[in-house]
């Protein structure tokens, strides 16, 4: 019964970002989306008919991490009846930044909340905070926004990651108060900013 179990698990394919937010205010425990996208093979096997380009699974991917949800990359070709990992798609290594960049936050404790982005909240600009503590901003649209950060007990390092190369850049200290951040790589490209203690 779905009442009992720990997580929850579900197949979306649209509306990822409020499908991952509205599930996690609701269901208060680890929610999965299973199958939101089917990376396309480089070499184009007679596979499910519908494929999307590696990009666009990657997008989804960050937009259910950053509405709290989990995921599980599909490729597909290593799906259903077939085993072809070679030539490596351009998503595995997609998908291990995406991995790697996570495991340098403290992601359970971040909730979906866009509060801190003020006025500059907006479609693809998107938040996840422990307020006072850490925070990670998706700025989908590269174009900038303003964090506010309130309660922090010491000034928290702000640094910038490119989730498709996998390049980090500095992004300065941030005190308590409103900060304006634009991103290294300018408009037109996706960038993460994480904000924490620099233990964090």
């Amino acid at each position: 019964s779905d009442e009992l179990a720990d997580f929850k698990a579900d197949q979306i394919h649209g509306d990822w970002y409020a499908d991952a937010v509205r599930n996690y205010r609701a269901a208060r425990r680890p929610y999965m989306n299973i199958e939101y996208g089917y990376e396309e093979g480089v070499e184009d096997l007679p596979t499910y008919g519908v494929k999307q380009d590696w990009r666009e699974v990657i997008r989804r991917t960050w937009l259910i991490a950053m509405g709290g949800g989990y995921v599980n990359y599909y490729y597909s070709n290593t799906a259903w009846n077939l085993f072809a990992p070679q030539p490596e798609p351009p998503g595995y290594q997609a998908m291990r930044r995406f991995y790697d960049f996570w495991q340098g936050t403290r992601y359970w404790t971040l909730t979906p909340d866009n509060t801190p982005l003020g006025d500059t909240a907006r479609e693809g600009v998107y938040c996840r905070a422990n307020v006072g503590v850490e925070y990670v901003v998706w700025d989908e649209p590269g174009e900038g926004f303003m964090l506010t950060v309130t309660g922090a007990t010491a000034p928290l390092k702000a640094t910038w990651f490119d989730p498709l190369t996998g390049e980090s850049v500095d992004g300065g200290l941030c005190d308590n108060g409103a900060h304006a951040f634009r991103s290294p790589w300018g408009a037109g490209r996706w960038a993460l900013l994480h904000v924490a203690a620099a233990t964090a």
